[in-house]
């Protein structure tokens, strides 16, 4: 504990600080996808356990940059913390427009859906007709095949 002064030690802290804010951030991006979507069950364990491996993996990647891979408590600390203020201030602000960009997305998904299925079923209508014609044509071309084969035979 006495190799880190109180310079690395506050440098960590808000450091530390600052990557609970961005877990908090990532945490959000879940929650509003979660709000719009409705997502499974199963989904929703799959996207927490996305985001514990990757605070986990952020949090282990912090403790060997700023105190050489040494748990401290200070760091956990500053984590919670900077979740927490984020959460209660900044949070508030950024939900409201991760909601509003994934509905957006989500109407302009219906969108594209809505243009692309309608061309879809344009060209199996198109598609439905050229087919019948062909085979119209290869029926008549059967059947004049037919009538020739028999006036020979004749």
């Amino acid at each position: 504990m006495w190799e880190i002064d109180l310079a690395n030690q506050t440098t960590s802290f808000l450091l530390s600080a600052a990557l609970g804010v961005i877990l908090c951030i990532i945490y959000d991006v879940f929650r509003s996808y979660r709000k719009v979507q409705s997502p499974s069950v199963i989904a929703v364990f799959v996207q927490d356990v996305v985001f514990f491996a990757l605070s986990a993996v952020l949090t282990f990647l912090l403790l060997i940059a700023t105190t050489k891979g040494q748990i401290r408590a200070y760091v956990f600390l500053g984590i919670i913390i900077g979740f927490a203020v984020c959460r209660i201030s900044l949070s508030i602000i950024i939900f409201k427009v991760l909601v509003w960009l994934f509905e957006k997305c989500k109407s302009l998904l219906r969108l594209i859906n809505g243009i692309f299925s309608r061309c879809f079923l344009f060209l199996c209508d198109k598609f439905k007709v050229l087919l019948n014609k062909t085979v119209e044509i290869f029926k008549n071309m059967f059947f004049s095949c037919k009538k020739l084969l028999h006036k020979t035979k004749a």
